[in-house]
């Protein structure tokens, strides 16, 4: 059966045509926010010499045209938020160990890792989530900010410092005057959500369903915290699933896509919102 599914989902990606008018929440308008800024080190389709959730590569999806970006937060030794996608430092920096493990000043002094063909067009460092605010308050206008909250920390268990997060978050999100309509916080953690509904009231909140859990489960569960998206992978991402989502009452928002065909087929399902690799193609895609 995984096998039937598996061929029928390639038969669609390869024959996916975006349907005109889209059709979905927003008015057929579908946001376009650069995953993790650009998106991840990736040789081809296309080259991407920047580091996910790195200030150039934020910069180079609002350049681009991206309507904003994801970015992913974990918290420092002394609770400060820093932006960075891994697990683990030793994958993408040159330091080791986890972001936990480290003060914020240490952090932002380490250079991401990417390898020769990368690192010969980078030479990027971490940055703390208020760097992040300070240079985007520069824009005209404000950008959509996606705060994927990296809450599982392998170094040092599970979820325990989350409540300390959401309140240095909270903290600097009043501080810097971040307008609540830009922002979307979300995360797989559901205690995390119910904090932030309480921290920031105004914020919109999306609960993520990973691959392999019940769509079923997490609209009973994002009914019951009362947030205000659904964020799926593309590997989930059909029509009768964005469907679903949105007749619960929440916006779909898609994450993923990097060629022609996978963007095709996520602008097919009709989402509200697309975190996507690769920003000109989905542009093109929408024909804006």
């Amino acid at each position: 059966m995984a096998g039937i599914l598996g061929a029928s989902r390639l038969i669609w990606e390869a024959n996916a045509s975006v349907p005109g008018p889209i059709s979905n929440r927003h008015g057929g308008h579908i946001q376009v926010i650069g995953h993790a800024g650009s998106g991840f080190f990736t040789p081809l389709n296309p080259f991407n010499p920047l580091p996910p959730s790195s200030l150039a590569g934020v910069e180079k999806a609002l350049a681009q045209g991206a309507d904003g970006v994801e970015i992913d937060v974990q918290l420092s030794q002394d609770s400060i938020p820093m932006l960075y996608h891994d697990p683990t430092l030793t994958s993408m920096t040159t330091g080791s160990g986890c972001v936990s493990q480290k003060p914020a000043a240490a952090l932002v002094k380490l250079p991401y890792r990417g390898g020769w063909g990368y690192d010969l067009f980078q030479s990027e460092r971490l940055i703390t989530f208020e760097t992040l605010l300070a240079r985007v308050a520069r824009y005209p206008r404000y950008p959509y900010l996606h705060l994927d909250l990296h809450e599982h920390d392998v170094c040092g268990g599970e979820y325990t410092r989350s409540p300390a997060l959401v309140r240095a978050l909270a903290a600097s999100i009043r501080r810097y005057k971040v307008p609540p309509e830009r922002l979307l916080i979300l995360t797989t953690y559901q205690p995390t959500l119910r904090q932030l509904k309480q921290e920031l009231p105004q914020v919109p909140l999306g609960l993520e369903v990973t691959k392999g859990e019940n769509l079923s489960d997490g609209l009973a569960a994002a009914r019951a915290i009362g947030v205000q998206a659904i964020v799926i992978p593309k590997a989930m991402a059909t029509p009768e699933q964005v469907a679903q989502v949105q007749a619960a009452g929440f916006d779909a928002v898609l994450f993923g896509g990097r060629s022609a065909g996978s963007i095709r087929r996520l602008v097919a399902a009709h989402p509200d919102a697309i975190e996507v690799d690769n920003v000109p193609q989905l542009l093109r895609t929408l024909q804006r």
